[in-house]
């Protein structure tokens, strides 16, 4: 018999889906589910699972009361929950009062979001076998990492794959590829920590750094370690003593954030996300210093303003944007320039984009670039003339 599994949701259907995913992936997984907390508290203390998958909002208990219950008796304290929810801003508040929430997932999520979520969670407490390959039928489970998600920008923005990142607290790397291009970003535990690729040309571009042309030897071996690793070349150059070390961060981070900008500007892009139980040494956690998916996404699309004329689309300056429900919810917690908040604060779902330049103050081709930052965000939603007019 494989893992024990605790299902505490009100929904027949997503019960029903969970089992259904676990039999398929898992090696012979054990699984009990409830239908309310009352019941899903019962069963805990009967069923002693390994992991508990438990709904946020259920008929007579919320998700942090049931885990603040667990917590209370020894016999349950350390049993692993996944809180599930259909919002995650009431989960990232909960779990920094419940330890006992080891993951959340986000409805609705996908077999393989489930399945890699359950593996991270056990392969932490590095007890979860593999199941034969011979009869999976499901996502494999890699004894490593896990691939925890597939999507390509034609059905999900890229602040959706940032907040589902954040959300779920995801560590691992996510590629995202375009054209010919790869950019890797690594995360921890949520937070977007370094963006870098082997592409060093793309990498090095229009680089304000002035390198020393007396170690030019030294520098290109350092050049050519980033092409084999990854390994941004300004760390290799600290390490070799060709540049201070305190200059490392700063580098790394203003590159990869160019980086990222550029990959917004592709009209097609590809994601995937591994999960992974450790990130490479080269990667310094906490070089990040944003609260937020939307803050992270928002600053580095500021590096766009001097690449206005590789927009995909040039904006209708007779249109009008208009707040989406998340945007009104989530600006005011937003981190935002001088123009940001200039050109925000006069979104009103009536004024065209050429009438809030003006108002503003700033050059129309500023607030195209605001407004394209605002709609990576899916903050805004932006109607053009022809529509208003037909």
């Amino acid at each position: 018999m494989g893992k024990k599994i605790l299902v505490i949701d009100d929904s027949l259907t997503l019960r029903k889906f969970i089992r259904k995913t676990l039999i398929q992936s898992l090696p012979d997984p054990d699984i009990e589910t409830s239908n309310d907390g009352a019941t899903g508290i019962l069963a805990v203390n009967d069923f002693s699972p390994d992991l508990i998958l438990l709904d946020y909002i259920l008929p007579d208990f919320k998700g942090d009361e049931i885990c603040l219950r667990l917590l209370q008796n020894p016999l349950t304290a350390s049993i692993p929950v996944v809180l599930m929810s259909s919002s995650g801003d009431e989960i990232r508040e909960i779990r920094r009062k419940c330890p006992n929430i080891v993951g959340t997932l986000t409805k609705p999520f996908t077999p393989e979001l489930l399945i890699a979520t359950i593996t991270q969670v056990f392969q932490s407490k590095n007890d979860l076998p593999s199941k034969p390959s011979s009869t999976s039928t499901g996502p494999k489970l890699l004894s490593t990492s896990q691939i925890a998600l597939k999507a390509d920008s034609h059905i999900c923005t890229m602040g959706k794959i940032f907040r589902l990142i954040e959300e779920q607290s995801l560590t691992g790397v996510l590629r995202i590829n375009y054209g010919k291009e790869l950019v890797e970003l690594f995360c921890h535990q949520g937070q977007f920590e370094l963006a870098t690729t082997r592409n060093t040309e793309l990498y090095l571009h229009d680089t304000s750094y002035v390198f020393n042309p007396t170690n030019e030897k030294e520098i290109n071996a350092c050049i050519k370690g980033q092409s084999d690793s990854g390994c941004p070349c300004f760390s290799l150059m600290a390490e070799r003593n060709l540049i201070p070390r305190q200059m490392v961060n700063p580098l790394i981070d203003s590159h990869g954030q160019r980086l990222m900008a550029n990959a917004c500007l592709a009209p097609y892009l590809m994601y995937e996300f591994e999960l992974l139980n450790n990130l490479p040494e080269y990667v310094p956690l906490t070089l990040r210093k944003v609260d937020s998916a939307d803050n992270f996404l928002l600053k580095f699309t500021r590096h766009h303003d001097p690449l206005i004329h590789l927009l995909p689309e040039r904006p209708d300056t007779n249109g009008i944007p208009s707040l989406t429900p998340m945007g009104f919810l989530r600006v005011p917690y937003l981190e935002m320039s001088r123009e940001e908040t200039e050109f925000i604060r006069r979104v009103d779902g009536s004024t065209t984009l050429s009438t809030l330049a003006t108002k503003s103050g700033f050059p129309l081709e500023t607030i195209e670039f605001v407004l394209y930052r605002f709609s990576l965000l899916d903050y805004l939603n932006f109607w053009p003339s022809r529509f208003l007019n037909g």
